[in-house]
């Protein structure tokens, strides 16, 4: 639940060892009000929930995809199996533009108005890659989005 502070993980055992680690610094109780939701929601919203915005992400999610196959061609990206969020490679085309993904997510939110988050603030592997979300945007804003970050890249 973003902005309650309250969620669950689910994944392998070593991984959840080395999570722990980080959350205990980061989140040691949610708040009272914020469990009651989380229950509420598990008890009698999760199915209803799920059934509605899982069919939107999945459309949200093959727009994004696509799109970046259509505008970006030179670019590796792999489509999510999970999640909210895509982090394609732009390589070729930032050392065409003698750039960094840093420098570029700059240029882009002010030239292009498209707003992304550099891979390399996810450490030295994230380095050309961009952080894309098809959280909240329709199709045709995630079709438009890509095409004008396809022209920043020009």
């Amino acid at each position: 639940m973003p902005g309650w502070r309250l969620g669950y993980v689910v994944a392998h055992e070593e991984f959840i060892k080395i999570f722990n680690r980080v959350k205990q610094y980061t989140n040691l109780n949610p708040p009272t009000p914020a469990q009651y939701a989380g229950l509420m929601y598990l008890k009698n919203y999760k199915e209803k929930y799920l059934s509605e915005t899982v069919p939107i992400y999945k459309s949200r999610m093959e727009t994004m995809y696509k799109a970046i196959r259509e505008y970006l061609p030179e670019t590796i990206v792999v489509k999510p199996r999970a999640g909210l969020f895509m982090f394609p490679n732009l390589e070729p085309y930032l050392r065409r533009l003698n750039t960094n993904d840093a420098d570029f997510v700059m240029k882009l939110l002010r030239q292009c108005h498209v707003a992304a988050v550099p891979g390399s603030a996810f450490g030295e592997g994230g380095k050309n890659h961009l952080r894309l979300t098809f959280a909240k945007e329709n199709e045709e804003a995630i079709r438009e989005g890509i095409r004008a970050l396809s022209q920043c890249l020009s």
